[in-house]
């Protein structure tokens, strides 16, 4: 009496859920899952391992050299950049020094006409000096 009851159970809601329409039926993934906990010492498993390390550690190897290629990239083009600013910043401290020259040789000239009196015919028009004062 308890077989038939079994029966029923296991079609009604065991072998459904086992069977559920996934790509692999659920069966298997407990059967590997079952099988790889069981199976601790078997070669099959240590072989598999062994292939799942060497390729973590070579996308590891890949993945730090793409990084590094990045960064050099990136240092290569800073380098770049600061060239080109120490060459800006070369030029702007000789046009800074040419001004400075210029504007020395400027008030220099500029003492001189000070300097100088006033031509002995030099007047200016009444209207003009009135406008001056104010």
């Amino acid at each position: 009496m308890t077989i038939p009851l079994l029966l029923a159970f296991w079609r009604t809601w065991i072998r459904p859920v086992l069977v559920l329409g996934i790509t692999l039926p659920l069966w298997v993934i407990l059967a590997a899952i079952v099988w790889w906990q069981v199976d601790k010492g078997s070669a099959v498993k240590a072989a598999v391992e062994s292939a799942i390390e060497e390729l973590v550690d070579g996308a590891e190897l890949e993945a730090e050299r793409a990084s590094n290629e990045a960064l050099r990239k990136i240092l290569a083009e800073r380098n770049r950049v600061a060239e080109r600013d120490r060459e800006a910043l070369a030029r702007y401290a000789d046009l800074l020094a040419a001004s400075e020259n210029e504007k020395g040789d400027l008030i220099d000239e500029l003492a001189e006409l000070e300097a100088m009196p006033p031509p002995d015919g030099c007047t200016v028009d009444d209207a003009l000096l009135d406008r001056l004062r104010n």
